[in-house]
């Protein structure tokens, strides 16, 4: 079996989070069908500015022209619909490609002129795959409304890869010195990461004693930093930086609370606080998109309204302020949850429906 995976987004040295699900599945399926020959066709890391993002495309088209042509494959998956569409939708003009889509937030939900364009351009191509995979409940009904001309028995719904068995920890709450609030994220416009900032201020004006610990980088990292060095106050408030995934299960252990304050509607599912509860932390996040879809208030986190950090800093004051015995139930809660998300099981899941033995 021959599978070529195609994305414009995949994790690089130097940007280890950029894509990660796509290399969770790309593992996934190299360790679960070891028999099966997996081609990657990926941009790896984030262009760092318009030249180096022409420069990466240009190759990323070519290469994929080149092996929807002159190789076949028995299966070609595709993360997105945008970006990689252009040289897929010509090959098949004129060649039959057996075409699975992974359909992810912004792709639906564009936010360019471009990135709608391109959405549109795939529509017969979604028409004609075999599979669209998408990540969560909440975003199969925004892709049945967005494209009501594709099969509904098409649709699967499948975590992003799920979590990676080293992200999970049984664990108790067994009290702290100082209370942990976690943050990861990519530090964009509409993460939240100024949000989760006002709520900080706010417990600092309560004089409630905390450590924050912040992970992640992007275009508004320098207003970050600055933002952080301008908040008074005896609590200390960390920027560790950017991080690989594979870091990631120990910071989730060492928290004891994480904050999920994206404003996106096209967080179509949200990884990162699945693998927070994988660790036994709760969560409180945004009452939005795929974020909702596994977050019960009161039970393994809390939600609030998105931008209302006074909400915000409620919550994480009503987590602080709980007894020892509501703690243990809200961590072993967060637990439970992250289990249905394990992924060697949702991996095992898709494989078996969209790559027949």
């Amino acid at each position: 079996m021959k599978i070529l995976l195609v994305s414009n987004m995949y994790p690089s040295e130097d940007d280890a989070t950029f894509g990660t699900f796509v290399k969770i599945f790309n593992d996934g399926l190299i360790r679960q069908r070891p028999d099966y020959e997996v081609k990657k066709v990926v941009i790896s890391g984030k262009p760092k500015n318009s030249i180096q993002k022409l420069f990466k495309y240009v190759i990323f088209y070519n290469v994929l022209l080149f092996n929807l042509l002159f190789i076949q494959f028995d299966f070609i998956y595709v993360h997105t619909i945008t970006y990689p569409t252009p040289p897929i939708w010509l090959i098949s003009k004129f060649k039959k490609l057996n075409l699975i889509f992974n359909v992810h937030g912004a792709d639906v939900l564009t936010k360019s002129k471009l990135a709608e364009r391109l959405k549109q351009m795939c529509r017969p191509l979604l028409r004609k795959s075999l599979w669209i995979v998408v990540p969560s409940k909440y975003f199969e009904q925004i892709v049945r409304d967005e494209f009501p001309e594709v099969a509904p028995g098409k649709i699967i719904i499948s975590a992003s890869g799920g979590i990676h068995t080293n992200f999970y920890l049984k664990r108790d709450f067994s009290g702290y010195q100082i209370f942990k609030i976690g943050f990861v994220s990519r530090i964009t416009r509409g993460k939240g990461w100024d949000t989760f900032l006002d709520a900080l201020k706010e417990l600092n004006r309560l004089n409630k004693c905390y450590e924050a610990f912040i992970i992640g980088d992007g275009e508004d990292m320098h207003k970050l930093i600055d933002a952080i060095n301008h908040i008074t106050g005896n609590n200390h408030i960390n920027y560790l930086g950017a991080k690989g995934h594979n870091e990631l299960h120990e910071f989730y252990k060492s928290v004891d609370l994480f904050i999920f304050p994206s404003e996106n509607k096209s967080e179509s599912l949200g990884l990162v606080g699945l693998e927070a509860m994988a660790a036994s932390t709760p969560v409180i996040g945004s009452n939005i998109g795929g974020i909702a879809t596994y977050i019960n208030d009161g039970e393994n986190g809390f939600l609030f309204e998105p931008k209302n950090s006074m909400e915000l800093a409620n919550n994480i004051i009503k987590y602080m302020d709980s007894s020892a015995k509501e703690k243990n139930f809200m961590m072993n809660m967060a637990y439970k949850t992250a289990l249905n998300y394990e992924s060697s099981k949702v991996l095992t899941t898709l494989f078996d429906k969209i790559f027949p033995k």
